[in-house]
């Protein structure tokens, strides 16, 4: 018999490394096991067409590089968030974990808002602010609508140095310096970047010191 099922938008959000991913991972996971019992509802995991870290666009790889057997991504193009709303797989699920979610279009808030007055329960996880410190738009604008429930991950910790504070930032490298261009897109494969995480103490002591305007 399948557990019934509220309709409900809760955001996960963080800096990198807040620990997104396990937590997506381990309510896939979870369906499975329910799914397995005999007590499990239909679920879709949806990924932005611009995240491209695998070889093989819709498996589900945690960051120990294991592969979740039994479940693909529904890979939606970014730039089209509406492709959600036709997806049949998506149209069938109860339950609907959207990753990456900074990185859709904009107008994936109203799509967000569909989803749960279509009665699913909705849970998306994403980056909340890009390199300097600028929230998403994607994410202020889900984080505002009035019937989400915000968690805000905090198992990051600060990279710089002996801080080890809680992170609540990702700071973009080039070259060893942090990154100043506005213009830049936050994104999920940066070859020629890394990627730090700093507590808001440390981010802004480093913003500070290479004279970068931060928000």
């Amino acid at each position: 018999m399948a557990a019934w099922i509220e309709a409900v938008i809760e955001a996960y959000v963080g800096p990198m490394r807040a620990g997104k991913t396990e937590r997506a991972m381990g309510f896939l996971r979870h369906m499975m096991r329910m799914e397995s019992r005999g007590r499990g509802v239909p679920f879709a995991f949806v990924r932005p067409v611009l995240d491209n870290r695998q070889d093989n666009p819709t498996e589900i790889v945690d960051h120990n590089r294991t592969v979740l057997q039994g479940v693909e991504a529904v890979i939606i193009d970014h730039k089209k968030p509406e492709e959600m709303l036709t997806h049949p797989l998506i149209q069938a699920a109860k339950v609907v974990l959207i990753d990456e979610a900074q990185f859709f279009d904009r107008t994936v808030c109203r799509v967000v808002l569909d989803l749960f007055l279509a009665g699913k329960h909705i849970k998306l996880f994403g980056v909340d602010t890009d390199h300097l410190g600028r929230t998403f738009i994607t994410i202020g604008g889900i984080l505002g609508l009035a019937d989400t429930k915000v968690i805000k991950m905090d198992t990051a910790i600060c990279e710089v140095g002996e801080c080890r504070r809680m992170a609540t930032r990702t700071i973009r490298m080039i070259k060893g310096k942090p990154d100043s261009d506005p213009s830049r897109e936050f994104v999920v494969e940066d070859r020629g970047a890394t990627y730090v995480v700093a507590c808001t103490r440390c981010f802004v002591d480093i913003m500070t010191k290479a004279d970068i305007e931060i928000h």
